[in-house]
C-alpha cells in the first residue's frame, strides 16, 4: 500500500511537474508568429494533443517519446525538480500503452522516490557493544540518572515542527539557530546515554531508546539546515516525526521495565 510519506512527497513532485509541463507548452505555444485555421478530422485532434505532450516533454527531459519511462534527471538538479520530471517522464511512458493500472503507478511513485530520497538514518547507530554496562545492577540509581539525562528536552522552548514550518514559510535556506540548538540537545541526550551505564536486565530497551534519540537528533539537525527544496522538507518532517513517535514508545517500554523490575525488589 501507499504510504502517507510517498503520496506527501509525490504531490509535491506532481505540482511542479504541472508548472514544468504547463510552462514548456506556453513556450512552444509563444514561439507560432501567426495563427492557422485548419479542418480537424475526426480522430486527429486526440493526435494532435498527445504531439504536443510529447514536444513539451521531450523540451524538458531530451529523450524520445518511446523511452521516457527510462528517463532519469540530472543529479545536479534539485530534489523536487528532478522528481516532477521523472514524474512526467513516468507518466507519458505508461499513457503511451493506453493503460496505467495501480500497481504500475505505484511501481512508479516507488522507484522515483527510491532514486530521489534518500532514507534518512544517522551515520551511526549502535549495538549491543556500544552500551557502557553497570558494574552493580542498580536499578534506582541507573533510573534516577536516566531521568535528568532525559529532562534536559526541556530546555528546547518551542515544538520543532513548529520552527521549521517558519522556516519553510519565510523561506530561510540559511539554517535555523532554535533548530540547531534543539540538535545539540538531542545530541548531548545521545552522547549520556551511550556513557550511562546500564544493568543488564533492560539493556535491550536502553538500546532501543539510544538509537530512536540519534535517529530524532539527526532529522531535527537536517531541518536545522535546511536548503530550500520543498521534497526534502516533506522527508525531513516525516523523519522528525517517526523518530519522535519512536523515542516515546521506546521511553515507555523502558520506564514499564524499571517498573516491572522495582516491584520485585
Amino acid at each position: 500500500m501507499p504510504t502517507d510519506t510517498n503520496w506527501r512527497v509525490i504531490a509535491v513532485a506532481l505540482v511542479a511537474a504541472i508548472g514544468l509541463i504547463v510552462g514548456a507548452l506556453v513556450v512552444s505555444l509563444g514561439q507560432e508568429v501567426e495563427a492557422t485555421v485548419a479542418v480537424v478530422e475526426p480522430g486527429a485532434y486526440e493526435s494532435a494533443a498527445s504531439s504536443e505532450w510529447k514536444e513539451a516533454i521531450d523540451a524538458i527531459a531530451p529523450k524520445p517519446a518511446t523511452s521516457l519511462g527510462e528517463y532519469v534527471a540530472p543529479k545536479e538538479l534539485p530534489v523536487t525538480d528532478a522528481m516532477a520530471r521523472e514524474l512526467l517522464a513516468s507518466y507519458l511512458s505508461y499513457k503511451q500503452d493506453g493503460v496505467l493500472t495501480a500497481s504500475e503507478k505505484q511501481a512508479a511513485v516507488d522507484a522515483i522516490i527510491a532514486r530521489n530520497i534518500k532514507t534518512i538514518v544517522p551515520s551511526k547507530l549502535y549495538t549491543d557493544t556500544d552500551l557502557t554496562p553497570s558494574q552493580t545492577n542498580d536499578i534506582i540509581a541507573y533510573s534516577g540518572t536516566l531521568t535528568e539525562i532525559l529532562a534536559r528536552s526541556t530546555e528546547i522552548k518551542e515544538y520543532e515542527l513548529r520552527t521549521f514550518s517558519k522556516s519553510i514559510g519565510a523561506n530561510d535556506i540559511n539554517g535555523s539557530p532554535t533548530l540547531e540548538k534543539a540538535a545539540t540537545v538531542y545530541a548531548s541526550i545521545e552522547q549520556s546515554l551511550q556513557k550511562l551505564p546500564v544493568p543488564n536486565t533492560v539493556r535491550t530497551e536502553h538500546l532501543a531508546l539510544l538509537n530512536r534519540t540519534a535517529e530524532l537528533q539527526h532529522a531535527t539537525e537536517l531541518m536545522a539546515t535546511w536548503t530550500g527544496d520543498p521534497t526534502q522538507a516533506l522527508a525531513y518532517m516525516d523523519a522528525f516525526v517517526k523518530a519522535e513517535r519512536d523515542v516515546q514508545l521506546t521511553m515507555s517500554a523502558l520506564y514499564r521495565k524499571l517498573a516491572q523490575i522495582a516491584q520485585k525488589l
